[in-house]
C-alpha cells in the first residue's frame, strides 16, 4: 500500500463533474474511475468496481512542505486554496475531543477546506468524503475521514496499527466509538462497497493517469488552415444527428497548462459527457456519450502537418457546425 492517500473521493453526477471542470485546481487533479479494475498480488485477483456515474477523485490535496507533500511525484494541492465563498459551519477535528491527540492537530485540512467541501456537496447534490490515510513500516499511522452530503461526520482512527476502532463524531456532536475499516465505510457510502481492507486503486503501481479528466497538454497548434477549425485557446464543434435535440457542443479549451474537454448544450443543460481524454503530441482523443440514450461518438482532433487540423469520428454523430 501506498505510504499516503489524500483525497476527495465522490460518486460521480453530472452536476459534480460539470463543477469540476469549472474550477482548474479541481480539474487538473481529477481522476474518474468508470469501469471496474483489478490487480492480482501474491496470486490473489482483486477488483474494485465503481459507482454508477463513476468514482471521482481529486487527490492528492495536503499540507505543502510537509513529507507527504515530498513524497508525491506530483504537485499537490494544497488544502488551503479551497474555500467555500460562504462560511459553512462544519465538523472539526476538535469535535472528536480527547481522540484527536495534540501532535496531530496540524495534520487535519483548515475549516476553510471543509466548509468548501460542504459547499460543493450541497450545490452538486453529491455525497462526497475527504479521505486521508498515512503509513510508516506497512503499519496505519494517521487515519480519517469526513463525509458530506447525506451523512455528515467525522471519523478517526484510534491506534490504527493495532486495531480498527474509530471515533465517530455525528453532526449533532454526538461522539461514539465502533470497529470500522473507514475506507471500506466510505467507499459503501458512495455506492462502491469493496470486498475487504484492501484497495485496488491504493496500490503503488496503480495507473492513476489512465483515468485523469484533464490530460496534460504536450502540445497546442495555435490556428488551423483549411479544417476551418478553430483551435487554442478555444475549439468548439457540434456533433449530434442534425435534428437539433441531440445536438450537443464540444469545446476544447486550454485550463493553467491542461486541456479541458467538455460537452454541454446550447441552453447549458448538460445532453453528454466527454470521457476516455488521451492526449498525445499529434493527436486528442476522446469519448463522447449521451446521458439520456446511451449513444457514444468517438472523436480524434489530429495535427495533420504543419497546424492544420483534421476531426474525424466513428459511432453515432455526424458533424453539424463548427464554432468559431
Amino acid at each position: 500500500m501506498t505510504w499516503y492517500a489524500t483525497e476527495i473521493l465522490a460518486r460521480c453526477t453530472p452536476a459534480l463533474l460539470a463543477a469540476v471542470m469549472k474550477e482548474p485546481k479541481l480539474a487538473s487533479r481529477a481522476y474518474l474511475i468508470r469501469e471496474p479494475v483489478h490487480c492480482t498480488i501474491d496470486e490473489t485477483r482483486h477488483s474494485f468496481h465503481p459507482p454508477e456515474g463513476g468514482l471521482l477523485v481529486v487527490r492528492p490535496i495536503c499540507e505543502p512542505g510537509t513529507h507527504c507533500a515530498e513524497w508525491h511525484d506530483a504537485d499537490v494541492l494544497s488544502w488551503h486554496a479551497l474555500e467555500a465563498p460562504e462560511r459553512r459551519r462544519t465538523l472539526s477535528p476538535r469535535s472528536l475531543g480527547e481522540h484527536v491527540e495534540a501532535e496531530f492537530a496540524d495534520q487535519f485540512p483548515p475549516p476553510a477546506f471543509f466548509g468548501y467541501l460542504k459547499n460543493l456537496s450541497i450545490e452538486t447534490g453529491t455525497d462526497m468524503a475527504f479521505f486521508h490515510r498515512a503509513m510508516w513500516g506497512g503499519d496505519t499511522d494517521l487515519e480519517y475521514v469526513w463525509l458530506f452530503g447525506t451523512r455528515e461526520e467525522a471519523s478517526v482512527l484510534l491506534q490504527p496499527a493495532e486495531a480498527l476502532e474509530a471515533a465517530r463524531v455525528q453532526k449533532d456532536g454526538d461522539v461514539q466509538t465502533l470497529n470500522v475499516d473507514l475506507l471500506s465505510d466510505t467507499l459503501a457510502y458512495l455506492g462502491a462497497p469493496i470486498a475487504s481492507a484492501f484497495c485496488v486503486f491504493h496500490t503503488r503501481g496503480f495507473a492513476w493517469e489512465a483515468h485523469r479528466l484533464v490530460p496534460a497538454r504536450t502540445r497546442a497548434p495555435t490556428k488551423a488552415r483549411s479544417s476551418g477549425v478553430a483551435t487554442s485557446p478555444f475549439l468548439g464543434i457540434w456533433i449530434g444527428n442534425g435534428d437539433g435535440a441531440t445536438d450537443v457542443e464540444v469545446s476544447v479549451r486550454e485550463v493553467s497548462g491542461h486541456l479541458l474537454v467538455e460537452a454541454f448544450r446550447s441552453d447549458k443543460k448538460e445532453a453528454a459527457v466527454v470521457t476516455d481524454i488521451q492526449l498525445s503530441a499529434t493527436e486528442l482523443v476522446f469519448q463522447v456519450r449521451w446521458t439520456s440514450s446511451g449513444r457514444s461518438a468517438h472523436c480524434k482532433l489530429q495535427l495533420v502537418s504543419g497546424d492544420e487540423l483534421r476531426l474525424t469520428f466513428t459511432g453515432h454523430a455526424t458533424l453539424v457546425r463548427q464554432v468559431v
